[in-house]
């Protein structure tokens, strides 16, 4: 990702050096997340206060990995 001044962002493909889509407008705040399932599940798991029913996992499709 590169951002400017003038309010501007684009999100690049690294490998093929083209990009993506552009952002306008940023507030100078930038976020990156994983897109690697198993992390993200991890995440999600270190932060939830309560157990997910078995009608919320499947809704989200998560799988039990216990």
């Amino acid at each position: 990702m590169t951002a400017s001044i003038d309010g501007i962002a684009k999100v690049w493909d690294a490998q093929a050096g083209t990009e993506l889509f552009t952002l306008r407008g940023h507030d100078g705040i930038v976020q990156i997340y994983t897109t690697d399932m198993e992390e993200l599940l991890q995440i999600a798991e270190s932060r939830v206060t309560r157990q997910l029913t078995a009608e919320e996992k499947e809704k989200y499709g998560v799988l039990d990995l216990n």
